[in-house]
């Protein structure tokens, strides 16, 4: 989080999940989302990018979107 922080403060207009091995869980992504979007606040945008490695690029995408991303790669 601290990163996100440090993002926002240097004037970062947007802000990224990402899960480029394709081994978190749905569960995971959105938590991680939910405190990214704590961090950032409403106003900026939150992209979601998950790789398909063990086929949970789709589950995971949407649980970013449940935890709160705005933007998502399919």
């Amino acid at each position: 989080m601290k990163v996100y922080r440090e993002g926002l403060a240097a004037g970062a207009d947007r802000a990224m999940i990402m899960d480029t091995f394709g081994v978190a869980n749905a569960p995971t992504m959105k938590y991680l989302a939910s405190k990214i979007r704590e961090v950032i606040g409403p106003k900026m945008k939150l992209h979601a990018h998950c790789h398909n490695t063990f086929g949970l690029a789709v589950a995971n995408t949407l649980a970013c979107v449940e935890g709160g991303a705005d933007e998502i790669d399919g």
